[in-house]
């Protein structure tokens, strides 16, 4: 099980500070299309997939969240372990900043809604390790060994 506080989204390799809550949606579109058999009954062809990234945040600085509208960023999404460790648990890919809304109101603290949309596929970035001499490393079953790439 993993805990909301657990989950951080990084944003261009910082936490985007503050973060009180996140969504992270994926999706696919498909194409209805006739069965191949009898002609008669529908299928669904899955066609592109898309991601968003919804996050409500503490704002601290106007500039840095709202001048960025339409900017491309980098995000990952990281799941720490109980200790607040960075696991290897974790997804990446560049975004546009879709939308930025502030909320300030008298006796609150400033609330800020940012919204994200995938412009390509979250991957999940490895290096391959290899030796000074730059060959691959393998552990003792014959596997490569890989690390989990920068955030």
């Amino acid at each position: 099980m993993i805990h909301g506080r657990n989950l951080i989204i990084y944003l261009d390799g910082e936490p985007i500070a503050a973060a009180k809550s996140c969504t992270i949606s994926m999706s696919i579109g498909d194409i209805e299309a006739a069965n191949d058999a009898d002609g008669k009954a529908k299928v669904s062809i899955p066609t592109q997939k898309e991601w968003t990234v919804r996050c409500q945040v503490l704002v601290t600085s106007l500039i840095g969240h709202m001048a960025d509208i339409g900017d491309t960023v980098r995000l990952s999404m990281v799941v720490c372990d109980w200790e607040k460790n960075l696991t290897t648990d974790r997804l990446t890919g560049d975004a546009i900043l879709t939308s930025a809304n502030v909320t300030a109101s008298v006796g609150n603290l400033v609330q800020g809604n940012f919204s994200f949309k995938g412009t390509e596929s979250l991957e999940r970035i490895m290096v391959a390790l290899r030796d000074s001499d730059h060959k691959d490393l393998y552990d003792s079953n014959g596997n490569q060994l890989f690390a989990v790439g920068q955030i």
